[in-house]
């Protein structure tokens, strides 16, 4: 038990499973870096349950093939970055409705999964950072073009790596006025 610990890192430890008791008692948790423990295949809904101070979180370089983010992180409400890139997520295993607590999210890390369009964006209207770099992404539709338009300016989307036919690029170049950078 460890009430005072802001920051606990697992990452590169080969782990398999996490116990959702690993975080009991850790109630002044900021930080919590999970990555590259390529056998971890999957994260139990409500992991994070007890995790109220976190505002951070690293999942990147695993092996995670299926994720709920509402009921993972549905007592997170302060998390703000959030990394799960180089994992195996796609758009039919990444569950991203219902974003609940999640909606305050400024800087999101999904490069280098299977995801083929931005359907998950719709509700992430705060953010400032978007990586979908080396994706499987072919086309930005409606719910994509929508959420570019509703970002405040100055806000950093990198696309780079992904199959974008040239009508979504010749697209994307109209926010370039808005300072919304965009990598493709």
């Amino acid at each position: 038990n460890c009430p005072n610990l802001e920051i606990l890192n697992l990452s590169a430890n080969r782990l398999r499973s996490i116990s959702r008791r690993l975080f009991h008692g850790l109630y002044n948790l900021k930080g919590l870096n999970l990555s590259d423990n390529p056998e971890l295949c999957t994260i139990d809904d409500g992991l994070f349950r007890s995790l109220f101070s976190v505002n951070k979180v690293r999942l990147s370089g695993n092996n995670i093939k299926q994720l709920n983010l509402a009921r993972l992180f549905n007592s997170c409400h302060f998390i703000h970055g959030l990394d799960l890139s180089r994992n195996q997520l796609d758009n039919q295993t990444f569950q991203y409705e219902k974003l609940g607590n999640l909606v305050r999210l400024l800087t999101l890390d999904l490069s280098e999964n299977q995801l083929e369009n931005l359907e998950f964006v719709r509700d992430m209207d705060e953010l400032r950072a978007l990586w979908l770099k080396n994706n499987k992404i072919e086309s930005i539709e409606k719910d994509g073009y929508n959420f570019l338009g509703r970002l405040s300016s100055h806000a950093y989307i990198d696309l780079s790596g992904n199959p974008l036919q040239a009508r979504s690029k010749e697209l994307l170049a109209l926010f370039e006025d808005r300072s919304i950078e965009i990598v493709s």
